[in-house]
C-alpha cells in the first residue's frame, strides 16, 4: 500500500514520471557511476565488489565470517569465496581457521590491504568531485540518503 500510494503520488506530480522512466534513470546513473569507479579502480587491479569487501573489512577492522561478508555484500557466499581468491593473489587479504570452529573460516585485511585502503578512498573521493561536478553538496547528500532508505526497505511477505 505505501509503495503503491507513493507511485501514485510521483506519477501525479508536474513532472509525470512514469515507473519505466524512473528505472531507466535509476540504470543509467548506477551504469555512470559503476563505469567511472571501475575506471579509477583499475590500477589497483580490483573491481567495484572487491572494493565493497575491501572497505567491509577496514570498517570492521576484524575478521569476519564469509556468511556474515556475503550478507554485507548482499551476495551468495560462492560469490565471496571468488572475490577472496582474487584478492588472497594480490596479497591484500587473509583467511584463517576460526578458533571457536575449525570448520568456519575468516577474512581478514592484510597489512598491504590495511595501507591499500585509505590510498583508494582517497583517490575515489577526489575523482568523484569530478564526477558529480554540477551536483551540489545537499543534491549528493540527499542522494545518499535515499539509497540508504531503500536499501534498508523490508519487503512484506
Amino acid at each position: 500500500y505505501i509503495m503503491k500510494n507513493f507511485l501514485e503520488k510521483l506519477h501525479n506530480t508536474r513532472h509525470n514520471l512514469k515507473t519505466y522512466q524512473v528505472g531507466l534513470l535509476q540504470t543509467k546513473a548506477y551504469r555512470k557511476l559503476n563505469k567511472y569507479t571501475q575506471e579509477a579502480l583499475k590500477p589497483y587491479q580490483i573491481g567495484t565488489v572487491e572494493w565493497a569487501l575491501l572497505g567491509v573489512l577496514y570498517d570492521t577492522q576484524k575478521p569476519m565470517s564469509l556468511k556474515k561478508i556475503a550478507t554485507k555484500l548482499d551476495v551468495e557466499p560462492p560469490f565471496v569465496t571468488e572475490l577472496i581468491e582474487k584478492l588472497k593473489k594480490q596479497k591484500l587479504v587473509s583467511l584463517e581457521k576460526s578458533k571457536q570452529d575449525g570448520r568456519k573460516k575468516l577474512l581478514s585485511l592484510s597489512e598491504k590491504g590495511q595501507n591499500l585502503v585509505p590510498e583508494i578512498e582517497k583517490m575515489l573521493f577526489r575523482e568523484s568531485k569530478k564526477w558529480l561536478s554540477g551536483l551540489s553538496i545537499s543534491d549528493v547528500i540527499n542522494y545518499i540518503h535515499v539509497l540508504n532508505k531503500i536499501s534498508k526497505y523490508k519487503d512484506d511477505k
